[in-house]
C-alpha cells in the first residue's frame, strides 16, 4: 500500500441545516453515536496507516489527553482549498497526502486501504473517487445523492482525495471553483471547455477523455478511481443524512 500522510478537514462552521441537530459551532464536533463526527474519520485514517494526520480545524477540537502520535492540529484559514494549504504547508513533507472531510464518519478502515491500492496501480498526480450510483442506491438506499453519467456509467463523487504536494501549487484559483461547483458536476466539465461540456450533457462523455483534457490543461495527471465503498460518498450536510449515520452506528454496521 502507498504510504501517505494525511489532511482531515475539519474547519466548516455549523452554521446551515445541521445546526438543528447540534449547536455546536463546527460540524466536525457534532456528535453522532456519542463522539465528535471527525473522531471517526480520525480513526480509520490511522487504522488504514496514514502515517501523519494534519487536522484543520478550531481549537474546540482539541483531545483532553493529546492525539496519538503523528496527529496535529492547526488553525483553520477560511476556505477549503485555503484549508488544504495550510495543512500541505503543516506537514511540509514529499509523501502523497490523502485529504478527506470531517463528514464522513463511516468512512473504514477497509475503504481507505481500498482506495489507495487501487491509486498505487496508477501513475498520477491526483487522484479521485467516483462511487457507482448503483452501489450507492444498494448500500444506502434512501440517500439522496448529486448523481452525473458519463459514458461508463451513473456516479457520485467521493470525499477523499489523493494528490502529491506539488500537484496543488499554481493551481489555487481553478481548485477553489472545482470546490465551489462540486454538487454541480456540470459546471466542473465546463471548465474544460464546450465540446465537452456538450458531450457531458448528452451523457457521452468518457472518463478517459476528462482525464486527458485536465492534462492538457494543467500538465497534471488526474486519475478517477472508480470504487466500491459507498462510505467514501456518505458525507453528511443534511439531518436526514445525520439520522441515517445515527442509526448506522447503532446498529453497528456501515456502508456493504
Amino acid at each position: 500500500m502507498l504510504e501517505v500522510d494525511g489532511i482531515l478537514l475539519a474547519g466548516a462552521p455549523n452554521d446551515g441545516p445541521l445546526r438543528e441537530i447540534d449547536p455546536v459551532s463546527h460540524e466536525a464536533l457534532i456528535r453522532v453515536g456519542g463522539r465528535p463526527m471527525f473522531l471517526y474519520v480520525l480513526e480509520a485514517l490511522l487504522a488504514a496507516g496514514v502515517r501523519r494526520v494534519v487536522i484543520v480545524g478550531p481549537p474546540e477540537l482539541e483531545e483532553p489527553t493529546g492525539w496519538p502520535e503523528g496527529v496535529l492540529r492547526v488553525d483553520p484559514a477560511g476556505s477549503l482549498i485555503a484549508n488544504v494549504f495550510c495543512g500541505l504547508e503543516a506537514l511540509g513533507g514529499h509523501r502523497p497526502v490523502l485529504v478527506a472531510t470531517a463528514d464522513i464518519p463511516l468512512l473504514s478502515k477497509e475503504a481507505v486501504e481500498g482506495f489507495l491500492e487501487e491509486c498505487r496501480k496508477t501513475p498520477g498526480d491526483f487522484y479521485y473517487p467516483l462511487i457507482p450510483q448503483d452501489i450507492m442506491e444498494r448500500s444506502f438506499p434512501h440517500l439522496q445523492r448529486t448523481y452525473f453519467t458519463l459514458r461508463e456509467g451513473s456516479f457520485t463523487g467521493g470525499n477523499l482525495v489523493l494528490l502529491r504536494p506539488h500537484a496543488a501549487v499554481g493551481f489555487e484559483d481553478l481548485l477553489q471553483e472545482v470546490i465551489a461547483f462540486r454538487k454541480k458536476p456540470w459546471r466542473i466539465v465546463s471548465l474544460l471547455g464546450f465540446s465537452f461540456a456538450l458531450r457531458f450533457l448528452l451523457k457521452r462523455l468518457a472518463i478517459g477523455d476528462a482525464v486527458r483534457r485536465v492534462e492538457e490543461l494543467t500538465g497534471l495527471r488526474g486519475v478517477a478511481v472508480i470504487c466500491p465503498w459507498a462510505e467514501i460518498g456518505f458525507d453528511v450536510d443534511k439531518p436526514h443524512q445525520f439520522l441515517a449515520v445515527k442509526v448506522a452506528l447503532e446498529e453497528g454496521k456501515g456502508a456493504s
